[in-house]
């Protein structure tokens, strides 16, 4: 009985991540930090039950970037969510305990993406690698070459 309890108490990842989030990002390329820019995100409930708003603005002045897709849920007994991009382009996601996990491949290069809850601050963070064509056999290794990280506190 206290298991069942636990179990209804806890709040899930998409619930805690409903909000708008604000952070300054840090890309570093090959260990050097080489730009950083102020990011919002907001996570917020649509009509459609098991699908929210997911969307990430990057606010610099010269090269705005706004992303905005769609979270869904595809199978809850696994956590398995996709990224809706839209023109049928999903990202696989999977959470686990306060962590949203993506690995997908795009023009040769492997990019890793994360969303995280620490306390109160949702961690969002992006890795970028490529294949070190002089690996081993039978193990490819990746030379990470790009990480994007911004540590995010809510502001509504």
């Amino acid at each position: 009985m206290l298991i069942i309890g636990s179990a209804i108490g806890q709040n899930s990842f998409t619930d805690k991540a409903i909000g708008v989030w604000r952070g300054q990002m840090s890309i570093h390329q090959k260990g050097v930090k080489v730009d950083s820019v102020d990011l919002e995100f907001t996570v917020a409930k649509t009509d459609t039950s098991n699908v929210w708003v997911w969307k990430t603005q990057y606010l610099s002045v010269k090269y705005p970037i706004l992303k905005d897709y769609l979270l869904r849920l595809k199978d809850n007994p696994t956590n398995h969510y996709i990224i809706d991009e839209g023109d049928n382009l999903v990202l696989d996601c999977h959470i686990i305990g306060d962590k949203m996990y993506s690995t997908f491949e795009t023009n040769g290069n492997l990019l890793t993406a994360s969303y995280e809850f620490i306390n109160d601050k949702f961690i969002f963070e992006v890795t970028m690698a490529r294949k070190n064509p002089k690996g081993h056999p039978t193990v490819d290794t990746y030379y990470t070459s790009v990480v994007q990280r911004v540590v995010m506190e809510r502001v509504r």
